[in-house]
């Protein structure tokens, strides 16, 4: 059977000759079985998010060519390129690294050619191309590098040219060592150009004069290795756990593709403002802690979070801009905290809402809350949990069906139950 195994080709793909085309074919992995005589093996248009280290390429040993273009790749697992050196072209155009770093590419000692153009790769250090002695072209063509670690380049023994352009450079200090390495090398670099600070925009980097590559003080060098994992907290795939850890504040070095972070059971007493660089957030989880206030636009730049968990806190007051910008937001909770009314106009921008959780909160259903149980009503947002406490008459009534000329204002207030 073995020696007809190699004559068989990959469900779907087309071989010919020594070629396999698995492209277009919405796979997520590697398709099992590969020939061993394959040399170009195309894998593009696909929708891998991540290359698993599996061993396929120790199978394949002559192996020239591997194109994973246009996927949807966002980590490529160390190990899993073992057993490819003998791989000249890798094409990785097209996908959504954000880091790299040396562990990607081990395995790849001959490689010659190395395509990351349009992918959202932020920085380069200078173990990103470690062990890569071979390349010769190298493209980093339209990313959203603002910066690169000085001597980044400097194992590529046999780099002839690298693309460099359509990148957002930030001219600082961190970038002088470039402007030299730029004048001085044999490289063909395109002659890329900064984009900040204002002064030097659009000015190629290798013309900029030494003394104007300048730091405040205040500059993130935002080449810090994103792939850290705070010591309170473990870290997996996106995934970020910092629970029962007694924390106060955020841990500092949460990574920046963080898109899960669970902070429930500590003792925070408001939403850190940090959460706000996080900006690939889908899942928040505050439960369990001391939150008491929520600031105005505290979520403002959190355009991807589907979930926020504030459930079990001590909230008393939601100011009516507190859910600003929260466009995405599926599901919020805010059950079992101490909140006796909500201002009308506070879920306006929560387009996307479809499950509330309002249960456990001291709701004082006079007159101010007859815009929430109108709102609840009209889109069956809220399943039938949340319950008044006041007034007396109000008392245990359900703010889902409780009719809405129920909800009166009778004298003022008395102050004392709605502080």
């Amino acid at each position: 059977g073995e020696c007809f195994q190699d004559l068989v080709c990959p469900e779907k793909c087309r071989c010919e000759g020594t070629v396999v085309d698995c492209s277009n074919l919405k796979l997520t992995r590697l398709p099992p079985h590969i020939p061993e005589h394959t040399t170009d093996l195309r894998l593009n248009d696909n929708e891998i998010a991540i290359l698993e280290a599996t061993g396929t390429f120790k199978k394949l040993p002559n192996l020239r060519k591997i194109n994973l273009s246009n996927n949807k790749l966002r980590d490529v697992r160390e190990g899993a390129f073992d057993g490819a050196s003998g791989v000249l072209e890798l094409l990785l155009t097209g996908n959504k690294l954000t880091g790299l770093q040396g562990r990607m590419f081990k395995g790849l000692s001959g490689l010659k050619t190395l395509m990351l153009r349009s992918n959202q790769i932020s920085c380069i250090d200078n173990s990103t191309f470690t062990g890569l002695s071979s390349v010769r072209l190298l493209s980093l063509y339209d990313n959203r590098i603002a910066s690169i670690a000085p001597g980044a380049f400097s194992t590529l023994h046999s780099l002839s040219t690298i693309n460099l352009l359509s990148n957002p450079y930030v001219c600082d200090c961190h970038l002088a060592w470039l402007g030299q390495w730029l004048k001085k090398t044999r490289v063909v670099s395109g002659n890329p150009r900064c984009q900040k600070p204002a002064f030097l925009k659009e000015i190629p980097i290798q013309d900029v004069a030494t003394p104007d590559f300048t730091c405040d003080g205040a500059e993130d060098n935002g080449c810090l290795p994103a792939s850290g994992c705070p010591d309170a907290c473990t870290c997996s795939d996106g995934v970020v756990r910092c629970s029962n850890r007694a924390l106060h504040s955020l841990p500092k070095g949460i990574p920046k593709d963080t898109t899960e972070l669970y902070l429930e059971g500590n003792t925070l007493t408001s939403v850190p403002k940090e959460l706000a660089a996080l900006k690939q957030l889908s899942l928040v989880d505050l439960s369990n802690n001391s939150i008491s206030t929520l600031a105005p636009y505290t979520f403002s730049n959190m355009t991807q979070l589907a979930t926020l968990i504030l459930s079990y806190n001590q909230i008393r007051c939601i100011p009516v801009h507190a859910f600003d910008g929260l466009k995405s937001l599926r599901l919020l909770t805010l059950h079992g905290n101490d909140l006796s009314t909500i201002p009308e106009g506070a879920f306006n921008h929560l387009t996307s809402l479809s499950h509330l959780a309002l249960g456990a909160n001291p709701l004082y259903c006079n007159c101010d809350l007859r815009w929430l149980s109108q709102w609840v009503k009209a889109g069956f947002k809220e399943p039938g949990i949340a319950r008044c406490a006041g007034p007396a008459d109000m008392a245990d009534r359900l703010l889902l069906t409780t009719p809405l000329n129920r909800f009166q204002c009778k004298a003022p207030a008395d102050i004392s139950l709605v502080s």
